[in-house]
């Protein structure tokens, strides 16, 4: 298993930006904030007591499963504090298990007897289960009625199946004929977090801060320093990216982010000998595959 030190995001992908500074909607945005020693731990590290950091900080690792769709990790990957305690929060993942995503159509074709059928209570339970979100509509009981549902088979679920493969189901004295296509494989996952103690203060880890991520944002052409100057004077909002803003961006980029998606990003950066918080939005100048 790899274990990786950066990556995830907790933010929502696309997030739409504020309206700020008379800007609606700005598709390039930097925010810097001048932060002391405290400030940047705090900005920096993840406050929480949830019971994956929890589990992690007293065993050194912690093995779970996702959120509640089994496809996102629980908790970011990040800094995080911890009692007091500064630690780099890291995980890896591992798919343990994999799923059929169906979708379910369901018509009501009367109560006529018909060659093949089968009743409800003789299905397995994955498949009364995949029904119940159908047959808690109203009007399933009208003949002609046409409803259907997704429902993710397990392995296990998936080779009992009467549904899969298309069936007509005896319900509340009517035939529901029903069919199945399949629209996906789904990944469960697993993950595995480790926590590494680096700092027992907010000035040490700020120091840490830095050195993992801090950079100098120096040597910038006149259209760059444009946009970091308006970014200090209450920030750069605009409706499309600037040349300065573009090539900024790739400054940033070349730098280790303290929390990133393909949209938006968190740095800590030094500029004119002053330390400040990053944020940075800017999805058409975000390539996917940058690290």
């Amino acid at each position: 298993m790899d274990i990786t030190r950066r990556g995830l995001l907790g933010w929502a992908a696309g997030a739409s930006v504020v309206t700020l500074s008379g800007c609606a909607d700005p598709r390039a945005v930097l925010e810097l904030e001048k932060v002391t020693d405290a400030e940047l731990a705090e900005r920096v590290a993840l406050d929480s007591d949830e019971e994956v950091i929890r589990r992690a900080v007293e065993n050194g690792t912690y093995t779970t499963e996702g959120d509640l769709s089994g496809l996102e990790a629980p908790v970011e990957e990040r800094p995080v504090v911890h009692n007091g305690t500064y630690y780099d929060l890291g995980f890896g993942s591992e798919v343990v298990s994999e799923e059929l995503l169906y979708a379910l159509r369901v018509e009501n074709i009367g109560a006529t007897s018909v060659d093949g059928e089968v009743a409800h209570d003789e299905l397995p339970e994955g498949d009364r289960e995949a029904l119940s979100r159908v047959f808690g509509e109203e009007r399933t009981t009208e003949e002609g009625f046409e409803g259907g549902a997704e429902y993710p088979y397990p392995e296990d679920e998936y080779n009992r199946s009467e549904l899969v493969d298309g069936a007509t189901v005896v319900y509340n004295g009517s035939r529901y004929e029903v069919e199945g296509e399949q629209l996906e494989v789904i990944e469960r996952n697993e993950y595995t977090y480790t926590a590494e103690e680096v700092a027992d203060d907010a000035d040490a880890f700020a120091d840490w801060a830095r050195e993992e991520y801090g950079f100098v944002l120096d040597g910038l052409s006149e259209e760059e320093v444009a946009v970091v100057e308006d970014a200090l004077d209450g920030g750069y909002y605009e409706g499309s990216a600037s040349d300065g803003f573009e090539s900024l961006v790739e400054r940033f980029l070349e730098h280790e982010a303290v929390i990133r998606d393909e949209y938006r990003g968190e740095w800590v950066v030094e500029y004119g000998g002053t330390t400040y918080y990053a944020e940075l939005y800017g999805p058409s100048a975000f390539p996917e595959d940058s690290d």
